[in-house]
């Protein structure tokens, strides 16, 4: 029930008497009095929205009428959301308690509204939602003194994007496109799913607004990708009658099987509004090619379907994932091998030197050998139901790392000589055959299948709500994109698998073949845990200039109205397995009601040096790990600092502040969530009877404080020009500091650091992978340069 405390009234009656029946009395808009209280208000002032445009959109949605049952849909969604606090309730994600969202639907005003907003949001850009309603005040005729900028009508849409977004809505439409998703050619100019002509767009909904008002019988709108939004709007919420034809004269779909007074016609196929003259009920959305110029943003481009996870790679691929299904021995070999192989990068097996563990960040037991086979059928049930795919892939799984990486190659290369795509078919000479244009490329769906089933291998639902969020059709289009195969049929066709192929090429070729990030691509972010879930479930935004920056310290995205965040916000830990997990939800960022697009770490390169310097004992061979006594963290206090320093990129800082009794310091979630996850498995062992019994060179062993005296390394005891530090065991809290303390800033003239991340390997083999790779000579470093590694 609501209440004057958390309710906006509008006018003296508490309701918008200045919109009714479709008319608005500009006088009464222009006296309207907005009463709340003052908790209310600074909800709205927070949130960057005037209550006037609040009163906007009302106006606007006062143009239109919810059936009774969308209204119920739109009530039902808005008291399904929900919202998690981190950072010791610093931060809000999702939608919580104080969401501005359930102020604004305590009048059916607001509901329409907020149903209008989120709809546009969900399933456009944001930036072109806004748009949208700036072109619908513009036609239909309001004064110009009272509409609200774009600035402000992009607030509005912001508050309001997600909340339709794990309804039936966005499975709507999907359906009313049909097999429109892949019935044209992949990378084509007017590829759908695709946004329209913005105008277009308004002009549509003005019309669709008249039919629910009872002023036509019947519209017809006609046009690419975007009918598929007036169908499912004209079906979900306001509960007409309609049909949809594709541009063969095909029926996709239709809510009257007997054509009996169908109230909305939707007819896929471009007609210029130039070209016929058309009646005054029929809607035009123009071709893509006559809508966007040159200074558009990508994000604006992009017209978002969410498609069920059962069918959603024929539903993203059409014929071509056909033509996958029926390979399913290169298929399932191609993925078999790929589990063999993360399972070995993830116990850091003694692999070849090709491949770089060092940004092998899956540690997730569903992201490898039998745990990845598992998700991947129990993300894509389709594959599920290929005769022999499971078994064959288990099969792949048990075979050698040798033999699992030859598979990759040439199972590619099958899949590649199967292909009918362009690229495919002129990689392999195919000049006599036409290839078929509307195809997708089979390399570039394994690909797809692969990526997605790593993603979903570490990602939370944080949500009591059991239906799912469903996957972005461009999200999963996305990811067969990465390359487009274009990289591994150049390798495949000059090298093959030939015994004389050059290690550099067979490196290039294995880290692209297994979606790894080569060690010199250090400035690479597509292994940020963010990178594949935001992409996945946001669609394509600008999250290749976000995670590329600032040293990739970002912790949480959202866009679209769906938010996506690193475990590191919610406990800090330096288990692999725990750092690597990307939780999802609807909703947005939000600090002290203010909303942000993303959440990254404070600078850390400003942070002072911690001066708790470290008291070690002699170096020796004999230390077994029974002996070692546990490094307690000594914390007194914990502290989040939060500010938002970025007002260009819209996100806010956000870091630990630690208190000892004897320093403080600051410790950065996304810059330990990063380093954790490259310092891990590093060590091969097996924890066995092969393991060493005595350590491979002396160590030293930390008994107190955080950071080693830069001017006493030199008493260390070095063995081939390499030193180690070994930090006991303690709580995670400690690793973490320790860690922290060793990561930033850690270099000198003639000294070189590094950090080996502990899992469970036993202490022999620890030093003995420190041994080795601190014997390495990094390119333009002095042969002299002395090493020292820290075992934490």
């Amino acid at each position: 029930m609501a209440t004057t405390s958390n309710c906006l009234i509008i006018g003296s009656a508490g309701v918008a008497s200045f919109a009714q029946q479709g008319q608005v009395d500009w006088v009464a808009f222009g006296n309207t009095v907005w009463k709340a209280s003052s908790d209310v208000l600074q909800r709205f002032a927070l949130a960057d929205i005037q209550p006037i445009t609040f009163g906007a959109g009302i106006v606007l949605a006062g143009q239109f009428r919810l059936s009774a049952i969308g209204q119920q849909r739109v009530e039902d969604a808005i008291a399904r959301l929900e919202g998690v606090s981190v950072l010791r309730d610093v931060l809000w994600l999702g939608f919580g308690y104080r969401s501005l969202i359930n102020t604004m639907a305590n009048t059916v005003g607001g509901i329409k509204c907020v149903a209008l907003c989120s709809a546009l949001a969900d399933v456009h850009s944001e930036n072109s939602a806004a748009k949208i309603l700036t072109e619908l005040w513009k036609q239909s005729a309001y004064p110009t003194e009272y509409e609200p900028s774009h600035s402000q009508f992009l607030a509005l849409v912001k508050t309001c994007a997600g909340v339709l977004v794990k309804t039936p809505f966005m499975a709507t439409v999907d359906v009313m496109l049909g097999d429109m998703l892949w019935k044209v050619p992949d990378g084509a100019i007017d590829e759908i799913p695709v946004a329209s002509n913005l105008q277009d767009i308004a002009r549509a909904l003005r019309g669709l607004f008249q039919l629910s008002r009872g002023e036509v019988d019947n519209i017809t709108v006609t046009g690419g990708g975007e009918c598929a939004f007036f169908a499912a709007l004209a079906y979900w919420l306001f509960d007409f009658k309609i049909e949809v034809i594709d541009n063969e004269g095909n029926l996709i779909f239709t809510s009257t099987p007997e054509n009996v007074s169908v109230q909305l016609y939707v007819r896929y196929g471009h007609v210029r509004n130039d070209a016929i003259q058309v009646p005054s009920t029929t809607y035009v959305l123009g071709d893509c090619r006559e809508v966007f110029d040159r200074n558009t943003e990508e994000g604006d481009r992009v017209f978002i379907v969410r498609t069920p996870w059962d069918g959603c790679l024929r539903r993203t691929f059409g014929a071509a994932f056909l033509a996958f299904t029926e390979s399913p021995l290169p298929v399932a070999a191609y993925l078999g091998s790929l589990a063999r192989i993360y399972a070995a990068l993830a116990r850091a097996e003694p692999v070849m030197d090709t491949l770089s563990r060092h940004y092998y960040v899956d540690f997730v037991e569903a992201s490898r050998g039998q745990g990845f086979i598992d998700t991947i059928l129990k993300t894509f049930p389709e594959l599920e139901r290929v005769d022999g795919l499971q078994e064959n892939m288990e099969g792949a799984a048990e075979k050698s790392f040798g033999e699992a990486l030859m598979t990759v190659q040439s199972s590619v290369q099958i899949l590649e000589t199967q292909c009918k795509c362009f690229k495919c078919s002129e990689a392999n000479g195919q000049t006599s055959t036409q290839p078929d244009l509307t195809r997708s490329c089979l390399v570039g769906i394994a690909y797809a299948v692969r990526e997605v089933a790593r993603t979903m291998a570490s990602v939370v639902f944080d949500s009591q709500d059991e239906r799912p969020l469903l996957p972005s059709v461009e999200g999963i289009k996305a990811f067969s994109r990465h390359g487009k195969g274009e990289k591994l049929m150049r390798v495949l066709v000059q090298h093959g698998t030939e015994v004389g192929v050059q290690r550099s090429d067979k490196a290039s070729f294995a880290h692209f073949a297994l979606g790894l990030c080569e060690k010199e691509d250090e400035g690479s972010f597509r292994f940020h845990p963010l990178f594949n879930a935001s992409l996945l479930f946001q669609g394509p935004g600008d999250r290749n200039r976000i995670l590329n920056s600032v040293h990739m310290t970002y912790t949480a995205l959202s866009e679209r109205g769906v938010c996506c965040y690193v475990d590191s916000l919610r406990s800090l830990t330096c288990q692999a397995e725990l750092v690597r997990m990307v939780h999802i939800l609807p909703g947005h960022i939000s600090h002290k009601g203010r909303q942000y697009m993303a959440v990254r770490d404070f600078q850390h390169t400003r942070d002072k040096p911690i001066p708790d310097f470290a008291q070690v004992t002699p170096a020796s061979v004999a230390i077994r790990e029974d002996n070692l006594a546990l490094l307690e963290n000594q914390i007194v206090r914990i502290e989040i600092l939060a500010n938002a320093q970025d007002l260009m990129e819209k996100a806010i800082c956000c870091s630990y502040k630690i208190y000892t009794p004897t320093a403080s310091f600051n410790l950065h979630p996304g810059l330990l969530m990063m380093q954790i996850l490259i310092r891990s498995g590093q060590i091969p062992c097996g924890n066995g009877p092969q393991c060493r019994k005595q350590l491979a060179l002396p160590c030293s062993i930390v008994q107190s404080g955080w950071q080693l005296n830069p001017n006493k390394t030199q008493n260390l005891e070095y063995s081939l020009r390499v030193a180690c530090c070994i930090w006991p065991s303690g709580d995670d809290m400690a690793r973490c500091i320790a860690l922290q303390a060793h990561i930033i800033d850690k270099t000198g003239p003639g000294q070189r650091y590094t950090a080996f991340v502990r899992r469970r390997e036993c202490l022999p083999c620890c030093t003995l992978a420190v041994l080795k790779e601190g014997g390495k000579i990094v390119p333009g470093e002095s042969p002299e340069t002395r090493h020292v590694a820290h075992i934490i």
